[in-house]
């Protein structure tokens, strides 16, 4: 099967050679390989072409095994080999193996190529031993050597054991092996090629010594102990607790040791992970897998895939996607059995490359006198040199750390490198001391000291210091009348500007602390808010609804016109009390992933930590300029306000009607001299086209949702310094930063943590991953909140108390690769679809990269048949065909992502819906791509109608539809024979059974056949 679908990439071959001291003799080596034909029947095995499915046949007794000759230097050997190991073979009935001369300046080497249909690893070992025995012999006395003088038995292993089958069909029950993809693992896009890669480790001495001791506990062979680590180290990068690893196995029976042919099985071994079990459990578990798998080790491969009731939608691994190799020295590595001389001069065994995989990876182990070799060899489509570089790093300290920690749980068995320990030095932030004044008392100082500078700026007026303290002083005062309780939430419900600015310092000199609210969002929300948050005092400088009255006491902010030049000052305000740094400075409201109102109490610590850090970060100084734009019920309001007012600078109000309008944002930012500008990506992607160099000089702060590298070379491109910043409500605004510049490309990295902060990532068990494995972000330190208002549940389990303090745990998948900390989504938007895990914001990254979309969001829904795929909703940019727009769309991501993550419709919208904070709307996404969806109908075409009948036939599910994917309803690749046979008699064409493959639902399959030629219909009409 294999080799049909990708013909040209010689994936089924096996390749060994040896080379000679002294130089070879064409006619003896040709009278060796033809005795070999002769001698073996498997190697006269073919296959001859019989329609969709190919037949066996032997060819004769006296078939000779052309030998081919060709040159090759020293330096060029490797190379030649590599070459003659990558020419595939033909299914026309010619021999599956061929040999090879290779003449050099001193000696030779022989290269013999089988495909693995007739030979295995053994087969090898017992070619190597004959062919130098039948040189010398034939080179001597023209006859073979009396031992190998008659042809051996051909050996046929019997049919499965039905009771076998049975057994692995148990034993794999409920087993996805989609779930057991190596976090980080691409998907392939389109029909994988195959393409490997091997990288070689030598196990250090420590490690050895560590197996050995585990053996003594346990009473297993090391090669189980080797096993046992391997299913660990897989667990440990994002396989899953229950897996399914292929573990290769001769299966000769009772047949003579020299025979040769394809006489080898691959066991699925499972083995359910749990973390707080002990590494010598793990090594019984594998054992007792391994051992019973033997005693039904007559079921093919083959036998038990297609006897699964369910199977994977990626037909490339449909049991699993990994592999553990035990290789005996004295069994399958052909080099021990090479004689030590040939032609009278030394032999050697040479390595051949030949960069093959089948599978994501497979982990061969090679014991050697004295020492353990591993060579890891993995599909290069779905994962990087340096990830298996690191793995193999790691399986070196996991069988440290397993030896050390034989009767402790498994969790605490890491298997970090000291490598990875050094790269994880990133998740620590710079440890300062918290700021000795909190917020109030800076925004004092600097009153004190430039009481005449200007605190706030709006539509031309300003407040300044001075002026801001009077009015915090009022409210303060008015607050205290009132009764108001230490720490006590004080709703503020008022627009951007002075007042507002004032009503915050107000009621920390009280000592409350601040609900914001915004006047736009509806009363039913801002009164549930109020409600959950037990407010009984609102200060405001409109008329709230009555909903948000009921049972409170409603106080008026001071007007700023009122402390105008020429008024009499009051007197100097009292000092205010200090608040303590674990104290809470606001609550806010957040609904984050689950819709359910949370609301966030946030310390006065955090809050001044962050805001002292960019103050460092970003070099503010005083009378800097800092645009508010951001509604102030988003957090990230909080740091446009106390960033200039902390640092002696000036707060430069952006009024709501400047806030929706491009050209006006972007006239405020260079009329006003504004320094520092903070939005989310969603705002500047609405401002992007109009730029024209206005942000030149500025420093631009963007987080709140993923920042595609478009939008951030853009903004960069006018001539800004651009800061990348990620954090979650929980833990104060921000908590990472990365100032980007130079070619960018997604996802954009993170950055280091803020001070004071640390981060960790995580596994789903709260073990924390190594660097380059990704897994969900959790963050300490003194951001973290102090808590959800009114839910201890909520609190414990998302803001969780560890050994390390409180930790917040984002919900966001993250990775800490060579480029820093990079966003890879969020885990409520990771979905399956067609058996592959996708990330939807990797899509939208993708899409974005067109100049013709200004935005994209992408959604699920469920086909005809049940079953999820991607539509897209796109915000074409000025000038963009619409009609076009889904044709250049699809083709684009078609070319950098797998067939499943190719969105099945695009929808164009005038505007993505985001919600209150500026953010993408993800659920009112799906509900506008659901408006927009056509109605289902039966398929029109009749080529799509007829294939569509004979997936129901073939499949037995009169259910299907013209999108239903062949492999994820029962289709296996006898059954895709079948479909192509079937369709090759109907339709009066060939119709080769890896079409199936390539386009797995009737309606992919009819564009397919369209694609290539004039289809004809059982009916007798025909479709162009």
């Amino acid at each position: 099967m294999l080799h049909r679908l990708v013909p040209d990439r010689a994936i089924c071959n096996i390749v060994f050679a040896f080379r000679t001291e002294q130089p070879l003799r064409w006619w003896p080596l040709q009278q060796s390989l033809n005795w070999l034909m002769y001698r073996h029947p498997a190697l006269r095995a073919v296959l001859r072409p019989n329609g969709a499915v190919p037949g066996k046949a032997f060819l004769p007794l006296d078939e000779a095994l052309p030998l081919w000759v060709t040159e090759a230097r020293e330096d060029t050997l490797p190379e030649v080999l590599s070459g003659l190991a990558a020419v595939p073979f033909e299914f026309d009935g010619t021999p599956l193996i061929r040999a090879h001369l290779v003449r050099l300046p001193e000696g030779s080497a022989v290269c013999l190529v089988t495909h693995h249909l007739v030979s295995d690893y053994l087969t090898a070992s017992v070619l190597m031993r004959e062919i130098p025995a039948l040189y010398d012999a034939f080179a001597g006395e023209g006859q073979p050597p009396p031992d190998l003088a008659r042809p051996t038995a051909l050996h046929l292993e019997p049919p499965a054991d039905p009771g076998d089958i049975e057994y692995w069909v148990r034993h794999l029950d409920g087993f996805d092996p989609q779930r057991t993809a190596l976090t980080g693992a691409r998907p392939i896009a389109g029909r994988p090629r195959f393409t490997g890669a091997e990288i070689s480790h030598a196990l250090s001495a420590e490690s050895i010594a560590a197996a050995a001791e585990i053996q003594d506990r346990t009473k297993v062979t090391r090669n189980i102990v080797l096993m046992a680590a391997f299913y660990l180290l897989l667990a440990r990068h994002g396989a899953g607790s229950d897996l399914v690893v292929g573990v290769p196995v001769l299966a000769r029976g009772s047949a003579p040791a020299d025979v040769v042919g394809f006489h080898a099985s691959t066991l699925p071994v499972r083995v359910r992970l749990d973390p707080g079990t002990s590494p010598v459990e793990l090594v019984r578990r594998v054992s007792t897998a391994f051992l019973q798998g033997l005693e039904h080790g007559s079921a093919s491969f083959e036998a038990v895939a297609n006897s699964l009731p369910a199977r994977s939608g990626d037909w490339r691994v449909p049991l699993f996607r990994h592999s553990f190799n035990n290789r005996s020295p004295n069994g399958t590595n052909f080099r021990a059995m090479l004689p030590p001389t040939m032609a009278g001069g030394t032999l050697a065994g040479l390595d051949v490359y030949h960069p093959v995989s089948r599978l994501d990876l497979e982990w061969i182990v090679w014991p050697f006198p004295g020492g353990v070799h591993i060579a890891a060899s993995y599909s290069i489509e779905v994962h990087d040199k340096s990830f298996v570089e690191r793995l193999l790093q790691r399986y070196d300290a996991l069988l440290r750390e397993m030896a050390g920690a034989l009767d402790r749980p498994l969790r605490t068995v890491t298997g970090w490198s000291p490598a990875d320990r050094l790269a994880a030095g990133a998740l620590l932030g710079p440890v300062r001391p918290l700021p000795a004044q909190m917020l109030p008392a800076q925004v004092r100082a600097t009153a004190a000291t430039r009481p005449d500078a200007v605190a706030v700026r709006v539509r031309g007026r300003d407040t300044t210091y001075r002026t801001l303290v009077e009015m915090a002083e009022r409210v303060r005062r008015e607050l205290v009348a009132c009764g108001v309780r230490p720490a006590e939430p004080v709703a503020l419900y008022a627009n951007r500007g002075p007042a507002l600015a004032a009503a915050v310092l107000g009621v920390w000199a009280a000592g409350a602390a601040y609900l914001p609210l915004d006047p736009r969002h509806p009363a039913a929300r801002l009164a549930s808010q109020l409600d959950d948050a037990g407010v009984r005092l609102l200060l405001t400088d409109g008329e709230p609804d009555p909903a948000c009255l009921a049972g409170r006491e409603r106080i008026g902010l001071p007007d700023p016109a009122g402390y105008g030049p020429g008024r009499r000052p009051e007197q100097e305000p009292p000092e205010w009390p200090a608040p303590d740094s674990g104290s809470c400075a606001y609550v806010i409201y957040t609904s984050g992933s689950t819709g359910t109102p949370k609301g966030v109490e946030v310390s006065h610590g955090g809050l001044a930590n962050l805001v002292a850090d960019f103050a460092r970060r970003l070099a503010v100084r005083p009378g800097e300029r800092t645009l508010w734009l951001t509604t102030f019920s988003f957090d990230i309001s909080a740091l446009e306000l106390l960033l200039p007012l902390s640092t002696g600078g000036t707060v430069v109000v952006a009024p709501d009607e400047d806030r929706a309008s491009a050209d006006r944002l972007l006239g405020l930012i260079t009329d006003e001299r504004v320094d520092v500008v903070q939005a989310t990506p969603t705002t500047w992607r609405a401002v992007g086209g109009g730029l024209a160099g206005r942000l030149r000089g500025r420093r631009v702060i963007c987080g709140g949702e993923p920042l595609p590298a478009a939008l951030a070379e853009r903004l960069l491109a006018d001539g800004c310094r651009l800061f990348h910043v990620y954090g979650p409500t929980e833990t104060t605004i921000w908590s990472t930063v990365a100032e980007l510049s130079g070619s960018l490309s997604d996802p954009l990295p993170l950055g280091l943590p803020v001070a004071n902060t640390t981060l960790h990532i995580l596994d789903e068990d709260g073990s924390a991953v190594p660097p380059g494995v990704p897994g969900e972000l959790c963050i300490s330190g003194a951001g973290v909140a102090l808590g959800y208002r009114h839910q201890p549940e909520n609190t414990a389990r998302c803001l969780p108390d560890t050994a390390t303090g409180r930790r917040y745990r984002t919900g966001d998948r993250v990775v800490l690769d060579a480029g820093g900390l990079a966003f890879l989504g969020r885990l409520d938007r990771q979905v399956k679809v067609r058996g592959h895990r996708l990330e939807l914001t990797e899509v939208e990254a993708v899409l974005q990269q067109r100049p013709e979309v200004r935005a994209a969001a992408v959604a699920t829904e469920p086909d005809p048949g049940g079953h999820l795929r991607l539509v897209a909703a796109v915000v074409a940019a000025p000038g963009a065909d619409a009609d076009e727009l889904g044709r250049l769309l699809r083709t684009h991501a078609r070319q950098q992502l797998p067939d499943a993550a190719v969105p099945s419709r695009f929808v164009l919208v005038a505007a993505l819906p985001t919600t209150g904070n500026g953010k993408v709307d993800h659920q009112a996404v799906r509900d506008l791509v659901a408006r927009a969806a056509q109605p289902a109908a039966p398929p029109a075409d009749p080529g799509v109608r007829h294939l569509v009948e004979l997936w129901r036939e073939v499949l037995d599910d009169p259910s299907l539809g013209p999108d239903s994917d062949f492999f994820l309803h029962g289709g296996h690749s006898l059954l895709a024979m079948a479909v192509a046979q079937r369709a090759t008699e109907r339709l009066g064409r060939p119709v080769g059974f890896e079409a199936v493959f390539e386009a797995p639902t009737p309606a992919q399959l009819h564009t397919l056949l369209l694609g290539a030629a004039e289809l004809a219909l059982p009916d007798g009409g025909a479709r162009r």
